[in-house]
């Protein structure tokens, strides 16, 4: 890792990568600001030589630590070196340990530091603050609002910061923007600043490798999923409540003057629709129940493991919410389950004694019928012996 002047060498790659989000068009107190597109910004600077502006570069390691870590082997059986003391970090041999953390001196040049109970670093960002957990927000100053023209601001979005960052210097966004040939991209407040970070990969036991890692990871996946689910059944269960209390009543009310609606009929979409958003609402609460105990599972065999360390706080917070979520569900499930039950039953009721009424109405038409035949065989009988005598 080095600092640079114009572009960075070859077998090396800009470590600093700041997305500006791009700007609409507009004008303001005179002065016209250009339509422009996201760009990326990669200089940075010292406060102290605002206008010796650098690039920072390092070479990447060929090691994916998602990868060794996907499997239980050691770094001795993987013929790697193990950069670690407390924990594991496998390395090809032709290659030296990571960077753990840098700093940049006064008189511009890179400090790097090689800690063996220390992960590699993993991220190099520019952020206005904290950043935020979801690396593609930035999280912007609460009292001193951005640019309101910027696109994809997320100021309201960043919510979850990763405090594991550490700041390494700031800069004011004049000096920012003045370095990144971008001072007329949009309109600059001088009391904000920007600050670089970096961070490392957090602590894994090596212990855990293997199946355990697998679930570590395949967990934002199924958190995913279980949004998407939870999602899309509110959304069921509002056009649920909408079309059952609201639009198929109020229809008969609409077309009161179309005789060929007739109540039967909405009685029978009524159901229907009952019926289908019933198997809906039961099958993505079946799915997000399922991705809860998953989440639960693997989350309490991580903590029993004590695959992690300072990550286990958030573990718990997850499973306290995951819980909650769970239970709620559980408890919409269950009232569903009850009315739907109830309705069953009353709707059974209702089948029963339409069908015994017409079981009653058939046999006493066939009882009448076949009075009616016995009378009429004996008219006949009575008939024809009168036959005889006129004969």
């Amino acid at each position: 890792m080095n600092i640079y002047n114009s572009t960075c060498p070859n077998n090396t790659i800009s470590l600093i990568n700041y997305t500006w989000p791009g700007i609409q068009g507009y004008n303001e107190s005179g002065i016209t600001y250009q339509y422009r597109y996201k760009t990326d910004f990669q200089k940075w600077a010292m406060s102290q030589y605002p206008s010796l502006p650098f690039l920072l570069c390092g070479a990447q390691g060929s090691t994916n630590f998602i990868k060794y870590a996907s499997e239980s082997k050691s770094c001795e059986q993987r013929n790697m070196t193990d950069c670690g003391v407390d924990i594991e970090f496998c390395i090809n041999k032709n290659e030296t340990c990571p960077i753990t953390s840098f700093n940049i001196t006064t008189n511009l040049t890179i400090t790097t530091n090689i800690n063996s109970s220390s992960y590699a670093l993993s991220l190099i960002r520019v952020d206005v603050d904290t950043p935020c957990a979801n690396t593609n927000l930035t999280n912007y100053y609460k009292s001193i609002p951005p640019d309101s023209h910027l696109y994809d601001l997320s100021q309201d979005e960043c919510y979850d910061l990763d405090t594991s960052y550490q700041k390494v210097n700031t800069i004011y966004d004049t000096v920012y923007f003045t370095i990144n040939n971008a001072l007329d991209f949009q309109k600059i407040n001088p009391l904000n600043n920007r600050s670089l970070y970096f961070t490392n990969y957090p602590y894994w036991n090596k212990s855990c490798n293997g199946l355990l890692f697998k679930k570590a990871i395949n967990m934002r996946a199924v958190i995913d999923n279980l949004s998407e689910n939870s999602n899309a059944n509110h959304v069921n269960v509002i056009v649920y409540l909408l079309l059952i209390n609201y639009i198929i009543p109020a229809i008969p009310f609409i077309f009161r003057k179309v005789e060929q609606l007739r109540l039967k009929h909405f009685i029978k979409f009524d159901y229907f629709f009952r019926i289908i958003f019933f198997i809906i609402f039961l099958t993505y609460s079946s799915l997000i129940i399922r991705d809860c105990d998953q989440i639960i599972n693997d989350s309490l065999a991580i903590i029993q493991a004590q695959c992690v360390n300072e990550q286990i706080t958030n573990l718990y917070y997850l499973l306290e919410q995951i819980q909650k979520l769970l239970n709620l569900n559980i408890v919409a499930l269950a009232i569903t389950l009850g009315t739907s039950f109830i309705e069953g039953v009353l709707l059974f009721c209702l089948l029963t004694e339409r069908i015994y009424h017409r079981a009653q109405r058939f046999f006493q038409r066939r009882k009448e019928t076949k009075k009616l035949q016995n009378f009429q065989a004996l008219n006949q009988s009575s008939d024809a012996p009168q036959q005889e005598v006129i004969k």
